[in-house]
């Protein structure tokens, strides 16, 4: 069993470096796509239509697909001032209480996607001609993996995340 979530989480730990490059990526197409748009203003007196919509489908990817990192990472706001402060058995029942309401929110998250992906219909807008659903898919996928990373957590009986 080791061995297994071992492997888990050395892709999970993959996955992670794989989201941070491409959140990465995401960012510098905001930048250039805007600092384009204000030079083509400044120098045209045209704006470049299109980039304000892309950059609101960036931002939302962008941000979705960190929510994996940060949490990953153990960047994600916790409570250890307070959970420090309590004995060894009350922080680990702390300890294991948070990572089941984790469990409980993804879980949940993940089990609304097909539905809410189905409401989903229709283009972003005129400029950004995909799918609305496509926004969400990164949420979702960001959901399932710290579903995961948390289960694999409990599993190894790791209680560092409050």
């Amino acid at each position: 069993m080791d061995r297994i979530l071992t492997s888990i989480d050395g892709w999970l730990g993959r996955i992670d470096k794989l989201f941070l490059l491409l959140a990465g990526l995401l960012l510098i197409a905001m930048l250039a796509g805007n600092a384009a748009n204000i030079a083509s203003r400044n120098l045209f007196g045209v704006a470049i239509l299109f980039v304000f919509p892309w950059t609101i489908v960036f931002f939302v990817w962008g941000s979705f697909l960190c929510f994996f990192v940060i949490y990953r990472r153990r960047r994600d706001i916790a409570v250890e001032f307070l959970v420090d402060r309590l004995p060894p058995r009350l922080r680990r029942a702390t300890q294991l209480i948070a990572k089941l309401v984790t469990l409980g929110v993804t879980g949940v998250l993940i089990w609304q996607a097909p539905g809410v992906l189905a409401l989903q219909v229709g283009p972003i807008s005129e400029l950004v001609d995909i799918e609305r659903y496509l926004l969400s898919i990164p949420l979702f996928i960001s959901s399932f993996l710290i579903f995961t990373d948390t289960l694999v957590d409990i599993l190894r009986g790791s209680p560092e995340r409050t």
